[in-house]
């Protein structure tokens, strides 16, 4: 090959390789773009708490067993309606034998019987050849009358039902509260994180004026090492706050199902319409609309329907059997054609006392049932009164701590400006500054207790907090 076309092949060689590698750098980037997109742009979008909870609510494992339990409840009261509709079977036999009787039978069922051949002195009865005979049978069974066994089990399948629809309602509710009480949690601790940090830059330009004061002549040493002291103080209580914020981060990712280590940036918090009631309203609201409440008195109800099931073994089983068989000496052959109608009745007599003992289990059953709903809807009505305890009090400690901050405030911006001129002591600037801080802590723990107060109020009450 001359030497000009082999370089140019050589040329056209590189390019061909450089551009298909640029392009498979590209490819690779973008796919890594793509893959790493959807968690950056969940990372950057607000998350609001209702959108929290809606995303805790169609996220959460807990959920995903609660729809399963729901409907295999919902699958099992279907079943049950079936027992009360007729059961229809085909069966396919075959029969050899030379057994007199048997022979005989089948042969008269094939309708291949004839007189002339009984009567030949040639065929011994009693010694028949071997004979051949598939039976083809349809057979329908519906029960007529069960003393109430199907009714009761019918029921107790539907309460079983509804009570595992409710249960999910309220595991729904209940993983939406607590995705709510993460977020208020997390917000939080942001905020005690920011306050921390402004404490920590305050006492830091205290230092840094007492260090200036110290230089000029104007301050005694221990003054400069109190002030160092404090900010130490302040710096550990920033450095717990940090990780406080993070651990509350990680609770939140984890009732949202996201990567614990996944950033959160919250959205604008959006209270709660407060409709303030009595206790004794709360308290009627709660035994009436409590998904789990309700579940409890639907088991109980199914309880009470096993004491029937349990009654009908002493009570006759009656039912309706129709049977159409084919006979033939071939496999789904029909040349002997059959039907039969039977009714059936029984009476169970005497079984050694088991149904009487097992009504008497389901009688008390149904009592022990009916006490344990009973304390339910007691430990309902204590859990709303302490909800509504919690916030009465949470609410006049945000009073009290809100106007105690403005005291603070203006209590530390004073003392700074005495200790500027000169009359106020290292101590006095610093015990402000804790004042302070105290303060705010209170009326941020207070704020937040409130807030959270106002969502198990409407969880314990049985109010969807996703609406």
């Amino acid at each position: 090959m001359p030497f000009r076309e082999l370089a140019f092949a050589s040329c056209v060689s590189y390019i061909t390789i450089s551009l298909y590698d640029h392009l498979a750098i590209m490819t690779s980037r973008l796919i890594l773009f793509l893959a790493v997109l959807p968690a950056f742009v969940l990372a950057q979008e607000p998350v609001s708490i209702q959108t929290a909870m809606r995303q805790a609510a169609g996220r959460h494992p807990q959920l995903k067993a609660a729809e399963a339990r729901a409907g295999a409840a919902r699958a099992q009261a279907r079943q049950v309606t079936g027992f009360r509709l007729p059961s229809v079977d085909v069966s396919e036999s075959f029969i050899r034998t030379n057994n007199p009787a048997e022979a005989f039978a089948f042969q008269m069922n094939q309708e291949r019987f004839s007189m002339a051949e009984f009567g030949n002195p040639a065929n011994d009865p009693n010694n028949p050849d071997l004979l051949n005979t598939y039976m083809t049978r349809a057979e329908a069974m519906m029960p007529l009358f069960t003393g109430g066994l199907l009714h009761a089990r019918s029921a107790q399948a539907r309460s079983m039902a509804r009570a595992a629809d409710l249960e999910l309602e309220r595991n729904r509710e209940s993983v939406a509260f607590d995705a709510a009480v993460s977020w208020l949690n997390l917000s939080k601790a942001r905020e005690y994180r920011d306050l921390t940090s402004r404490a920590l830059a305050t006492a830091t330009a205290h230092r840094d004026r007492a260090k200036e004061y110290f230089n000029q002549g104007m301050l005694a040493p221990n003054d400069v090492m109190r002030a160092d002291v404090f900010v130490a103080e302040m710096r550990e209580y920033k450095t717990r706050a940090d990780e406080q914020e993070q651990l509350a981060q990680a609770a939140l990712n984890f009732h949202l199902g996201n990567p614990q280590e996944q950033p959160i940036e919250l959205g604008e918090l959006i209270e709660l319409e407060n409709t303030e009631s009595s206790t004794e309203h709360a308290v009627g609201q709660a035994l009436d609309n409590r998904p789990d409440l309700q579940a409890a008195r639907a088991k109980l109800k199914a309880g009470q329907k096993e004491v029937m099931a349990t009654r009908s073994a002493f009570l006759p089983q009656i039912g309706l059997v129709a049977r159409y068989d084919l006979y033939d000496e071939e496999l789904f052959g029909d040349h002997g054609a059959s039907w039969s109608v039977m009714g059936q009745a029984k009476l169970n007599l005497f079984h050694g006392g088991v149904d009487y003992h097992a009504q008497q289990k389901a009688v008390l059953d149904v009592r022990a049932g009916e006490a344990d709903v009973n304390r339910f809807a007691e430990g309902v009505e204590l859990e709303v009164r302490q909800a509504k305890a919690e916030r009465a009090s949470a609410v006049l400690r945000l009073e009290a701590a809100t106007s105690a901050l403005k005291s603070g405030r203006e209590q530390l911006r004073v003392t700074e400006a005495r200790y500027a001129q000169g009359a106020a002591k290292m101590t006095d600037l610093l015990d402000a500054q804790t004042a302070l801080r105290e303060l705010e802590v209170r009326e941020l723990s207070a704020r937040y207790d409130k807030l959270t107060a106002d969502f198990r109020i409407r969880f314990v009450t049985g109010q969807s907090i996703l609406q």
